[in-house]
């Protein structure tokens, strides 16, 4: 599924949509539930996992918080340790 992808994963990370996809009607066609996001990564290879799209606009049945920590919970589980980011208003890193 994610094929297309694999050559600039695997030099430049993946930037990955996360929310808990709820409402689903709204959210599942264009975002990936955070384990998802995860699993994407590892399929990939990715040097890097940066979750992105949560919290910007309350838009979503989930707590702002809750797709940025399962996330992240799940990268820990599948270890991706520090190549999983999730970067605070304003942080920048160097890729």
């Amino acid at each position: 599924m994610w094929t297309v992808f694999c050559p600039i994963a695997s030099k430049r990370g993946l930037h990955v949509a996360t929310t808990s996809g709820s409402p689903a009607a709204m959210m599942r066609p264009v975002h990936l539930e955070p384990e998802e996001a995860v699993q994407a990564a590892l399929d990939l290879g990715c040097a890097r996992a940066l979750a992105m799209h949560f919290g910007t606009f309350d838009l979503t049945d989930e707590p702002l918080d809750e797709p940025p920590a399962r996330f992240l919970a799940e990268a820990a589980r599948r270890g991706l340790g520090d190549r999983a980011w999730v970067l605070r208003i304003g942080e920048t890193r160097a890729w």
